[in-house]
């Protein structure tokens, strides 16, 4: 994907590794972009080095995903710096890996609101942001939305390459042939 840098994109969880790599990798691609994160340390930093290779095109946003305001400012944001928004990057995730049994629902909440509801936010802010005013009659068969659109790869189950419940071998080797890593079996 390529762009003249007239062309903004807003990367949530930004601030490091994956979501990092997908708002530097977007800049040199010649995307104007936001670094849109809570962590405003590593997030400022994230910008400046990727402003720094780039002519000045990344800017830092503090975003909370799970408060459509805070997505919605991000977004205002990239429109006012860098004239509209092409790219919508849904990255930020959280997870806290603990045993099924012992997961507290303020986790299991915590876990929801950022992974599934901060998409939601994100998809729906950034779509009102990059197609015009229609009336209300339009069609869902006639998207307008042109984002990226991607997903945190945390999930409140335990993953493939962790341990069980009980079992101190990893769920990956205990998975039938004709099981998906990406869709484990977890079971005693």
């Amino acid at each position: 994907m390529a762009s003249d840098q007239r062309d903004g994109a807003v990367v949530t969880g930004a601030a490091s590794r994956i979501g990092r790599a997908i708002a530097a990798g977007l800049a040199k691609d010649g995307f104007s972009v936001v670094v849109a994160d809570l962590d405003e340390a590593n997030g400022r930093a994230a910008a400046k080095e990727i402003a720094a290779a780039n002519q000045g095109r990344a800017i830092f946003q503090r975003v909370d995903v799970t408060d459509r305001r805070s997505v919605s400012a991000a977004i205002e944001a990239c429109t006012r710096q860098f004239s509209s928004i092409k790219v919508m990057v849904n990255n930020a995730g959280f997870n806290k890996p603990e045993p099924f049994l012992e997961v507290s629902e303020a986790i299991w909440h915590k876990i929801i609101d950022v992974n599934a509801l901060g998409v939601l936010i994100g998809i729906q802010e950034a779509a009102n942001a990059m197609s015009p005013p229609e009336p209300k009659a339009r069609s869902s068969t006639q998207p307008r939305l042109r984002a990226v659109l991607a997903t945190p790869t945390s999930l409140p189950i335990a993953p493939a390459n962790s341990l069980s419940l009980r079992s101190r071998t990893p769920a990956r080797e205990r998975l039938p042939a004709t099981a998906s890593p990406s869709m484990p079996l977890l079971r005693e």
